[in-house]
């Protein structure tokens, strides 16, 4: 077995590159942001949009609703404005008010859901509906409610 007696006293070679200093030498070891600006950009938006409670609809408010969801047809453009589900923080909801527009497929009952062309809507969410078919039109008292289906 060697000892390295023969080398354990040799100075050490001199590098004939220029010593880094030592701020050049810790950026080596900080972390790569492949998508420069990215993390910037995502916080931002996080910033930007702010949660909320979930409101609650008066009766009138609800009643209105129910009739313009009566109103609108299959093929009809709509514009929802409903809430949208971000986080649960104990017994706190919170999420954001969301608009989407699209065109009316469908009512589902069963399910509960306004059906866009472009998303899936759960009546209880909504707060507004907004759309040409109300232009002008008058409401009909007389309608059973979406958001409360008769227990016949």
């Amino acid at each position: 077995m060697k000892d390295y007696s023969d080398i354990i006293n040799v100075p050490r070679p001199v590098s004939a590159h220029p010593k880094m200093d030592v701020g050049n030498r810790a950026k080596q070891f900080m972390p790569m942001d492949a998508l420069r600006g990215f993390s910037l950009a995502i916080l931002t938006k996080q910033v930007e949009r702010e949660l909320v409670t979930r409101i609650t609809l008066s009766d009138d408010a609800q009643e209105q609703l129910d009739r313009k969801l009566h109103m609108i047809r299959p093929g009809d453009a709509v514009t929802v404005t409903f809430f949208r589900l971000e986080k649960v923080i104990g017994d706190l909801k919170v999420g954001a008010y969301v608009k989407e527009t699209g065109i009316m497929e469908e009512v589902d009952m069963e399910a509960g859901t306004l059906i866009l062309s472009t998303v899936f809507i759960p009546i209880s969410e909504i707060v507004e509906v907004e759309s040409a078919a109300f232009m002008g039109e008058h409401f009909d008292p007389e309608v059973q409610s979406y958001a409360e289906p008769d227990q016949a």
